[in-house]
């Protein structure tokens, strides 16, 4: 199987994240630190990328949520 690289990452209205976020990743950069207050997406970030590469969030499945779950609650 081919390795794939991700060089852009746009999330818009998944869990926590309701406005458009794009992370960039075509920059000579080796990592990518996210931080911030609670309740600011970080999760949501790290689920989006869980969903995407899996078709899943195994964490949000094991309390009983659907994927029409995943949409932010404002959309």
């Amino acid at each position: 199987m081919a390795k794939k690289k991700l060089r852009k990452l746009s999330i818009t209205g998944f869990r926590g994240i309701r406005h458009s976020l794009i992370i960039d990743f075509t920059h000579n950069n080796h990592s990518v630190l996210i931080f911030g207050a609670n309740a600011r997406g970080k999760s949501s970030i790290a689920d989006a990328f869980e969903w995407f590469f899996n078709g899943e969030v195994k964490e949000l499945t094991k309390e009983g949520c659907t994927r029409a779950d995943y949409r932010h609650r404002l959309l």
